[in-house]
């Protein structure tokens, strides 16, 4: 009795999105892509792969990004059933480290299901990395030297250890463990103001002979 009160129109409309439903569908092989990544890599390439399952074409639409480091395109437009494509990515690292998460936004023309949401995760490490980043000291506070540990995924040789400003030192640089450990010491000369500075670690990678450099920042707030 529904039925038969609404317009043709309507029904025609409903009848549709029922049978879309049921049969039209992009399927996706992982609609998450997690992964580890260098940063020296620059640039980290994806692909998320997918199937029309349905009975019906689909068109995409557009795609957005949560971020303008992300860029994506498909292989193509449309997609009767059966038809296969992929979703082509790249991330751009730039000067970006740690767990890094953006989405990714499929808009179709399937009234059932309009949008999917793909998820791009990265843990982007350095070859080398220190404990801590950044040290601290108060004003007023007592010099002490503090220690940093460099650690590294390849062997690799310090050239030098520099701190750009005459209002810190460093001393004792040791080799901890097959040249994929090491340590050092920073210490503030006794000053009352706030200053900062950079401790450049400049760093060769003994198997490729590719150089890098670790930045740690120095303050005394």
């Amino acid at each position: 009795m529904f039925m038969k009160s609404l317009p043709h129109g309507v029904i025609f409309l409903l009848m549709t999105f029922l049978s879309h439903s049921a049969y039209s569908l992009l399927s996706f092989n992982e609609m998450i892509i997690s992964s580890e990544v260098l940063r020296e890599s620059k640039v980290f390439p994806f692909r998320f792969y997918f199937e029309n399952t349905g009975e019906y074409p689909i068109e995409i639409k557009k795609i957005s990004t949560s971020c303008g480091c992300t860029i994506v395109k498909p292989v193509k437009n449309s997609y009767s059933p059966k038809d296969k494509g992929d979703i082509e990515g790249a991330y751009i690292i730039g000067d970006r480290i740690g767990n890094q998460e953006q989405e990714i936004i499929i808009e179709t023309n399937d009234i059932s299901k309009r949008y999917y949401k793909l998820t791009l995760r990265l843990h982007i490490k350095q070859e080398i990395d220190s404990t801590p980043r950044i040290l601290i000291w108060r004003i007023n506070e007592e010099p002490i030297p503090k220690n940093v540990t460099i650690s590294s995924i390849v062997p690799i040789k310090i050239q030098s250890i520099q701190a750009i400003s005459n209002h810190f030192t460093i001393s004792n640089i040791e080799n901890k463990g097959n040249n994929m450990k090491f340590e050092f010491y920073v210490k503030p000369e006794p000053i009352k103001k706030r200053t900062k500075a950079e401790i450049k670690v400049n760093a060769i990678n003994i198997n490729t002979d590719k150089p890098t450099t670790l930045t740690i920042y120095s303050l005394i707030i």
